[in-house]
Formats: C-alpha cells, sequence, structure tokens
C-alpha cells in the first residue's frame, strides 16, 4: 500500500520546509523505484503545484547566494571562487532536474529514480554543492523561518538520499547466454545459442535480465568441436537448463574457440562470468577463458559451482571484446556454458552505427580478408586479417606446395604413377571423379587437386607422398604422417594460427587471412605451382583397374581466370567456412594477393575479390 504523505503547504515560512518534503518525497519515490522502473503514486497528487514551483525558485534562488557564502565559508574543505561559479551552475541544474522532472497533474505522478537527481546534475564538485547548500539554506532559514530548525536537516536529508538513490538505480545491465542443445533452452530473458560449428553472428541485439532487447551481438568466430549435455543439472548458479549443457572444444588438434561480444561502445568496461561443467567423465577437462590480457583457468570436470570472473574487459575501437576458450593441453576438452555480462549496453531501438565513410575498402559480405604485395609477400590491407577462421579447401595450397617442393629436390617424382585407394575414393565432398584402383601420373593427379579441387586427390596424392617424408609428429598412417609435415612447414613459415587437420580442408582445417596470404606468396615463388593454379582447364588420360583408358576432364573452380589480369590461385567452401577465395591480380606493373574467408556464396566470394582488387590498385 502506498505511504500517505502530507499535503505541501507554500504559504509563509513553511515554503521552506516545503523543499525538504519535495526532497523527501523524491528519497522515498526513488527509493521505491529502485525496486521497479518507473513508480505510480498517488501520494504527490495531493502536493499543490505552486510546491513544486516554489521549490524550483527556492532552488535557484540558492545558486544565487552559493558563490559568495562559498567564498566566506572556512574550514576542511575551501571553495575558491570559480568553485562557486560551478556550484551554482550545478544547484541551478539540480532545481530544473528536481522540479520540472516530476510530471504533476491530477493523475498520480510517475517520477523514475535517475530523473530526480542524477550525478550529471550535480557535476564534479558534489562536496561543495551540497556543503554550499547547507549554508545557503541556513540563510534563507533565518530570512523565512528561523523557527525551523529540522528544515535544514529534512532537506539536506532528502536530497541526499534522493541522490544516492538515483545512482545507485542507475544499476548495470546483465545480459546472460546459454551454450547448449537447441531442445534445453533455457526461458525467462536468456539469450539461447546452439550453433556450435556455425561462423557469423549467433545473437543479434541480445535481450537483458529485464528482457529489454540490447545493441550486443555475439558473433562466432572460431567454432567448437560439437555440444556436451552432461553438466550440472541443479545446485549450480543458474537454472539446471542453462548449467546442464555446453558447447565443447579439444577434439584432434583443434583446441580452441572464439566469441566475439559486438557492438559495444569503444572503450567501455563490461565484467564477465563464465561457467562450464561436464559430470562423472574422467579426463582432462581444465578450460582457459582468455580475454585480452586477462588470462583464467576452470575446472569442468564435476563443476557446480565454480565460475571464472573478468572485471572489467574493454572493448576495443571497433567496439568489440575478444574472448577465447581453449584446452590448454593436448588431449583436454574445455568447455562454456553459460556467459555472464554485466554492463551498460545502448537500446537496440535506438542504436546506429557509425556513417559510412566515403573513403576506405569496400565493404564486403567476407568475414576477414587481407591484401599482400605480390612481389615482396609484405601485407597491404586488412580486415579482421588475423582472426582464426575455418579454410575449406583452400588447405590443397599447402598440399600442393608440399608435392611440389619434393618433387623439387627429387627429380622424377612428377611422373611417379599414383594408385588411388578406396579411402580416398570414399572421400566427402568436392571430387576429382578418380575410383578405387585407377592409376595416374602425381603430375597429373595435382590438376584434380587444383582445378576440380578433388578431396580424393587430395587424400591419393597425401598416402602416396607420406611414406617418403621423416616422421615429424604422431603420425602413423601415410596421410598422417603428411598432414604432420604440413603443419610443420606452417610453424616454419610462422602461421601462428593455421592449424590443418587433414590434406584436403573438409574438416575444420583453420587459418587466418594473413597467414593464407603469407603461405600463398611462398608457394607462388614456385613455378611449376603458379603453372598450376593458372590452368583453365585440363583434359588427363587415366588407367582403370582393367588397364583400359578413359578421359577426364577438368575445370578450375576459380572463375576469376576468365577475367583478364587474374592468374591463379585456389577456391574454398563449405557449409562453416563459407565461400573463400584466394587470387593473384596484375595491372601494369603491380601485383597484388588477396585472400577472402567466409563470404556469403561464391558469386559474392568474386565479388567481395574484384571490389578489393580494383580499391587496392588505386592506392
Amino acid at each position: 500500500m502506498a505511504r500517505a504523505y502530507p499535503k505541501l503547504r507554500p504559504h509563509s515560512g513553511q515554503r521552506v520546509a516545503s523543499v525538504g518534503n519535495v526532497f523527501m518525497h523524491a528519497g522515498h519515490v526513488a527509493s521505491a523505484a529502485s525496486r521497479s522502473t518507473t513508480v505510480e503514486t498517488a501520494a504527490l497528487a495531493s502536493s499543490s503545484r505552486s510546491s513544486f514551483q516554489w521549490a524550483s525558485r527556492a532552488l535557484r534562488a540558492a545558486s544565487r547566494f552559493s558563490g559568495r557564502v562559498t567564498r566566506r565559508r572556512r574550514g576542511a574543505h575551501p571553495v575558491s571562487q570559480s568553485s562557486g561559479a560551478t556550484t551554482r551552475a550545478s544547484i541551478s541544474a539540480a532545481s530544473r532536474t528536481s522540479a520540472s522532472s516530476c510530471r504533476y497533474d491530477a493523475s498520480p505522478c510517475a517520477i523514475t529514480a535517475s530523473s530526480i537527481w542524477s550525478p550529471s546534475s550535480v557535476g564534479a564538485s558534489a562536496s561543495p554543492v551540497l556543503t554550499s547548500f547547507s549554508s545557503v539554506m541556513r540563510h534563507i532559514l533565518r530570512k523565512f523561518d528561523r523557527s525551523s530548525a529540522s528544515t535544514l536537516a529534512t532537506f539536506a536529508r532528502g536530497a541526499v538520499v534522493a541522490g544516492l538513490l538515483a545512482v545507485v538505480t542507475e544499476a548495470q545491465q546483465v545480459v546472460r547466454f546459454d551454450f547448449g542443445a537447441k531442445a534445453r533452452k533455457t526461458q525467462d530473458a536468456w539469450n539461447n545459442v546452439h550453433q556450435a560449428v556455425t561462423a557469423g553472428v549467433l545473437v543479434r541485439d541480445a535481450i537483458d535480465a529485464e528482457r529489454r532487447r540490447t545493441s550486443l551481438d555475439l558473433r562466432q568466430v572460431d567454432g567448437w568441436s560439437g555440444i556436451n549435455v552432461d553438466g550440472c543439472v541443479k545446485g549450480g548458479p543458474w537454472p539446471g537448463s542453462a548449467t546442464r549443457d555446453s558447447f565443447y572444444v579439444g577434439d584432434h588438434d583443434d583446441r580452441r574457440a572464439v566469441l566475439w561480444l559486438e557492438d559495444l561502445t569503444p572503450g567501455a568496461k563490461v565484467d564477465l562470468l563464465l561457467y562450464g561443467s561436464r559430470i562423472g567423465a574422467p579426463g582432462d577437462r581444465v578450460t582457459v577463458f582468455r580475454v585480452g590480457k586477462a588470462r583464467l583457468r576452470l575446472d569442468a570436470q564435476d563443476n557446480v559451482s565454480r565460475r571464472a570472473r573478468i572485471a572489467k574487459a574493454v572493448a576495443d575501437s571497433r567496439g568489440r571484446i575478444e574472448i577465447v576458450v581453449e584446452a590448454p593441453k593436448p588431449g583436454g576438452l574445455a568447455y562454456l556454458g553459460v556467459l555472464e555480462v554485466r554492463g551498460t549496453f545502448q537500446d537496440a531501438a535506438t542504436h546506429r552505427a557509425p556513417a559510412e565513410s566515403v573513403h576506405g575498402p569496400p565493404h564486403t559480405t567476407a568475414r576477414t580478408w587481407a591484401i599482400a604485395d605480390g612481389r615482396t609477400g609484405h601485407i597491404l590491407h586488412e580486415h579482421f586479417g588475423h582472426a582464426p577462421r575455418e579454410m575449406a579447401s583452400t588447405t590443397k595450397i599447402m598440399t600442393a606446395w608440399i608435392a611440389l617442393d619434393l618433387a623439387d629436390r627429387k627429380p622424377g617424382l612428377l611422373d611417379g604413377v599414383v594408385t588411388v585407394s578406396a579411402v580416398a575414393d570414399r572421400t566427402g565432398g568436392s571430387t576429382a571423379g578418380v575410383r578405387t584402383g585407377e592409376r595416374l601420373p602425381l603430375k597429373e593427379l595435382l590438376f584434380g587437386l587444383l582445378l576440380p579441387s578433388g578431396n580424393d586427390a587430395a587424400v591419393a596424392i597425401a598416402e602416396y607422398l607420406g611414406p617418403r617424408l621423416p616422421i615429424s609428429g604422431s603420425g602413423v598412417t601415410p596421410v598422417a604422417r603428411f598432414v604432420d609435415e604440413m603443419n610443420r612447414r606452417a610453424r616454419v613459415l610462422g602461421l601462428k594460427q593455421t592449424l590443418y587437420l587433414d590434406p584436403h580442408g573438409y574438416s575444420k582445417n583453420r587459418t587466418c587471412a594473413v597467414d593464407l596470404l603469407k603461405l600463398t606468396w611462398t608457394a607462388m615463388q614456385n613455378s611449376t605451382f603458379r603453372s598450376y593454379v593458372a590452368t583453365r582447364t585440363r583434359k588427363v588420360s587415366i588407367v582403370t583397374p582393367s588397364g583400359r583408358r578413359r578421359e577426364a576432364h577438368w575445370t578450375n573452380t576459380n572463375r576469376l581466370l576468365a577475367i583478364d589480369g587474374y592468374d591463379g590461385v585456389k577456391t574454398g567452401v563449405t557449409r562453416t567456412a563459407g565461400s573463400c577465395l584466394v587470387s593473384s591480380g596484375r595491372r601494369a606493373d603491380r601485383h597484388l594477393l588477396v585472400a577472402v574467408l567466409g563470404a556469403t556464396s561464391t558469386p559474392a566470394r568474386d565479388v567481395d575479390t574484384r571490389n578489393l582488387f580494383r580499391w587496392a590498385w588505386r592506392q
């Protein structure tokens, strides 16, 4: 039940008491507002309009005295004349905010806590302002009502309560994300994420705990291995539907996932709470969370209530915070079930992206891209160029380069005959159409690798060359040994974001646009490689298991080769990687290399690439 307040009486000396009552009312309203967004109470409706008007006039009159009073003050907080001017302005602003922000009519008065006395009204010199108020109000009390000894205390107490509660009620927003199975969504103001391997924006305009839609977006840059449903069922810090399932990463050699929080105010600080749980399974479940320079460990094994907290994570100049989740040891698994973000976010309805510039590179559908000088390999421009992404069949640049590099060292290797195995024949994805038991020279099979982007050709080449490579890792099969060599060469070249799991890219091989251009520039130094990737069509003769010959016709998937000036190098596309393309282009005496990763379609990646070439050639 609403508390009954006395009417404000705007007569004689009690007008001063009215000022105190106004702020006492503000204090009570602010206290209630801390429990609800808007308070409607009939108590203020009984107060006369003139009381509010008089309160406003009294505070403005106080501002005229404040400079004089503060200059006369002596004690612990001396205030200069300039401070007095600031105080007068602050008091005047406070009077306008306090009186005019109260919507007064015959109906109940609706007041929000932030409109009563906001910190911006008081200003930075809050202590001198309140002290000056005391001095000014003593003067007013002596002038109007010397007997009202308690009025000053009433005024000051109400004002301070209103101001402090206005600060308290301007609380941080809380946005929660639940990572897990689609069938186990968490209801009631949670943002559910169930695309474990999909790259791109997973949640747009996330809702906060009050169901307000914010500008905050969640983007997945590097996906996960899968979804775990054996986490904490009850007793955790959040509902069981949120803590029971989670995303995990750690299959094979891929031990890292990357998320971005986007559309924050540049420089904004937020607090992060991260949680993961795996109940009942033995093994290493230590999870490492990295945000900026912060690095925290959380053991998800049989975890019920442990959480990792990262305080004051700062958004970069693009309004983005990167969260890296990784398993620190080979064979370990890392988990993320809940992400809680606390901060102040813009409203989705009013948030607008910065105005588009008429300068700079073109907009692209590609998630990341980079441009390099074809003569030196130096990176000229990039957009999220170091962000890790799946690379799809651009993997085959490394596969072909290793084969040709070995051939340079071992004359006659390209003339060796490769027999296609059943394993190669059954490889999924794009294909060169070679079948079990068929035979053809390595130099011809490389066309099947690079033109139609044959995954079957990639496996056949790895099986053929693997036994000729030294054992440098854990690989025991020819293909595993070849993949070890791919990763070894990536390390030698300094490709820090690159990881190979297969020789063709149909799984989750990852790289970044900058790494991919470093590799491509190195491969393009080989004249035989340049000849292969510039070939548009090829007809080859294949010997069948019965000894008969058949012809195969292969066409390059790189459509830019049909345009004068483009001379390579490799395409790639999978559902999770999007459309990828590494290209070489020449105009006059300029040679550029362009890599785009994660475009929305094959035509889009071609348009993205051509626009980037046109822009870069003009720089």
